[in-house]
């Protein structure tokens, strides 16, 4: 089984019930959690999406107030 990732502009496009900065809360419903989500994040933007593209459904089906923070990896400089 193969899953095809879409591109991030397409995921801004499909989940625009994001505020700015990745983070959700449920309009019907005051949550009674807030999660936050940290994505270590270099050079797999194939795996970011295609995790980004389950992950938002997954949390609003559960109705959490969350947000998600993609933090990039950088190498250790050498001198």
């Amino acid at each position: 089984m193969t899953f095809e990732a879409s591109q991030f502009g397409e995921l801004e496009l499909l989940h625009t019930e994001l505020r700015l900065g990745g983070s959700w809360t449920p309009p019907s419903c005051t949550a009674r959690q807030k999660v936050a989500v940290i994505i270590p994040f270099r050079d797999r933007q194939l795996h970011l999406r295609t995790l980004l593209s389950v992950l938002h459904p997954m949390l609003q089906r559960q109705m959490l107030h969350y947000t998600v923070f993609v933090v990039e990896q950088v190498s250790p400089c050498v001198a």
